[in-house]
């Protein structure tokens, strides 16, 4: 069994308060009570008493606007802990960040063999690496799978080697912390929503480019589940049903021509031997072969951000991932065929690139954590 909360002498309002502040949403007391829709004297009596927790505090910085001044509202970092761990076939990435969303302290390791009891080991060794000068409050771990609504198991994880399984249960068991799983691009979501680069949005999409190509949703602020966990699968959207094969056998899907793996497959005959970053090289030395394939995979991205805006209309569209140089390199292609491809009425969505490398991921499962320990409740965080 997990720890008690550090949150529950809050009650609700407070926690929300609590989250509306600390992921960017609202910044003074007049903002608080506009959104949650309490009078000012009440609102006064919630920050009040989070200051008293030591949960806020009052910046010097003056908040100036169409109303009085007012005194920006702060999270004081260190009041929560959490620790984030990104799960890969073979590491384990884990970072430990405060409630402003800073990192306190980064380790990884190499797993030992694919299952989830060594997933289960890898997460606990992190957790003991923990500085003895924090109070880790959760830990969360993202991981390339299909996770329940409530954050316990996870299911598609051929990808690890290993089969579903309460992940949760088994990490909570072994280290008596509450703990909390989220898919991976849901994670870094979390993350670029909170404190990254998507931060003060109401909507907003995350484009991941990479081994996989995912993608994250906010709408009206929270995250897009789905059905059992299922949502933002936009890697087998069909580009071109006469284009090449992803892994899975779908032919002209965006995978197929976007994803690292299929990038390097179509190359292979041609280039054999060679890695991503060499053949981002070839073909920006001229090549016909190699610029055709990155030209072809940066049409396929500026098609499905086409339909992430046509469909959602975000307020801003962040791309990422390990394969983001296809969209650095070739954005020119990316922002043609996307121009094209949106609707004349779509949302004028800002599009920006976060050069988050693997290791980073992490934060976003520390971020899934945070949010658990202050809503500090069942609901999906996922």
């Amino acid at each position: 069994m997990y720890r008690e909360s550090h949150l529950t002498q809050l009650g609700d309002s407070e926690r929300r308060a609590l989250e509306l502040i600390v992921s960017g949403q609202v910044s003074s007391r007049a903002q608080v009570a506009q959104a949650l829709a309490l009078s000012n004297g009440r609102v006064s009596k919630l920050i009040a008493s989070l200051i008293s927790h030591g949960y806020l505090e009052e910046s010097e910085e003056i908040l100036r606007g169409t109303g009085r001044p007012a005194r920006i509202l702060l999270p004081v970092a260190d009041r929560i802990v959490t620790l984030g761990v990104k799960l890969t076939p073979d590491m384990a990435f884990g970072t430990w960040i405060d409630m402003q969303g800073k990192q306190l302290h980064y380790a990884e390791l190499s797993i030992e063999g694919a299952s989830i009891d060594a997933a289960v080991k890898a997460t606990a060794e992190l957790m003991e690496r923990s500085p003895f000068e924090y109070d880790v409050a959760a830990i969360g771990v993202g991981l390339p799978a299909t996770v329940d609504p409530d954050g316990r198991g996870v299911h598609d994880v051929a990808y690890l080697g290993w089969s579903s399984g309460r992940l949760a249960d088994a990490v909570e068991a072994r280290t008596g912390l509450r703990t909390v799983l989220s898919n991976d691009v849901n994670a870094a979501t979390t993350y670029e929503h909170w404190f990254g680069l998507g931060r003060g949005c109401k909507d907003l999409a995350v484009l991941t480019l990479g081994t996989g190509i995912g993608c994250g949703l906010i709408v009206s602020g929270e995250i897009v589940h789905g059905v059992e966990g299922r949502s933002g699968l936009l890697s087998h959207l069909e580009i071109d049903r006469s284009g090449p094969i992803c892994d899975l056998g779908h032919r002209g899907c965006l995978s197929s021509y976007a994803s690292i793996p299929s990038i390097l497959r179509q190359a292979s005959p041609y280039f054999p031997g060679r890695s991503f970053e060499d053949l981002l090289e070839i073909a920006e030395t001229g090549n016909a072969i190699a610029n055709r394939i990155f030209s072809d995979a940066a049409i396929a991205i500026g098609r499905a951000l086409a339909l992430v805006v046509n469909m959602l209309g975000p307020e801003r569209v962040i791309v990422t991932g390990d394969g983001i140089a296809v969209y650095t390199t070739y954005g020119d292609a990316v922002n043609r065929e996307f121009e094209r491809a949106r609707h004349w009425r779509a949302a004028k969505s800002e599009t920006l690139v976060d050069h988050l490398p693997l290791a980073g991921w992490s934060k976003g499962a520390a971020a899934v954590a945070l949010r658990s320990v202050i809503r500090d409740s069942a609901a999906p965080i996922n």
